[in-house]
């Protein structure tokens, strides 16, 4: 039987905002909405919580199907990549993590994302994954590609030609990755070290994922979604 693994990466350090993962929203905090929903998860036959602050592993261990994974300072830095944290986790618990599982990654700044939603994208890849190797939330953006300027070489320039005016109901219909849920057959992403290629399945969701935490604008955002 091949067993879906969630995986919540939670470093210590945030840029935009002080020990993120930490925040109070309402009367919870923000790893704690991610944590909540995907231990009533169905599906999900462990979760793999990876940090390197010492206070969200603590934090972590009254939860159930929970596992701990204490990241390394070369892949806890501001730079470092996603799929460095995951194949980390992918190696070092080969025995749990078998190359015909899935990995399901589950990003704590969609605190918004009910145990549900886990559920109905693994019930979604499941009726794909013959067709597929991996799967993406998309949903409505918030800003259309033809109302965007690019920065290059410290110019801007518009991201897509407007020669020609049209009414908004006229633009080509375009969705947004919105980091909710990622999912992958693990084998496969070993090999490719991403989410992303010509086999990825896009899920479309509500556009309330469109908005993910990521600074003080969007917390007071989402604190009317959770």
């Amino acid at each position: 039987m091949n067993n879906f693994i969630g995986i919540i990466p939670a470093r210590r350090g945030s840029q935009s905002i002080k020990n993120k993962n930490l925040i109070k929203l309402k009367k919870k905090r923000l790893i704690e909405y991610s944590l909540i929903s995907a231990s009533k998860s169905k599906f999900l036959k462990k979760i793999i919580i990876s940090s390197d602050d010492n206070r969200i592993l603590n934090y972590s261990k009254k939860f159930k199907k929970v596992i701990l994974h204490k990241r390394g300072k070369e892949i806890s830095k501001s730079n470092s990549l996603m799929s460095e944290v995951i194949i980390d986790v992918i190696t070092k618990f080969q025995d749990l993590i078998k190359p015909n599982d899935f990995i399901v990654l589950l990003q704590p700044t969609t605190p918004q994302r009910k145990a549900s939603d886990i559920d109905f994208a693994i019930k979604s890849f499941k009726k794909k994954s013959k067709k597929f190797d991996s799967l993406a939330t998309v949903s409505d953006p918030f800003n259309h590609p033809r109302e965007m300027v690019l920065m290059k070489n410290n110019k801007l320039k518009l991201y897509i030609n407007r020669k020609q005016d049209l009414n908004r109901q006229k633009y080509f219909k375009t969705y947004f990755i919105n980091g909710s849920i990622f999912i992958s057959k693990v084998k496969k992403y070993k090999k490719n070290c991403t989410f992303f290629n010509n086999k990825t399945y896009y899920l479309k969701t509500n556009k309330k994922f469109s908005i993910d935490l990521n600074d003080h604008l969007e917390k007071n955002l989402i604190k009317n979604l959770v």
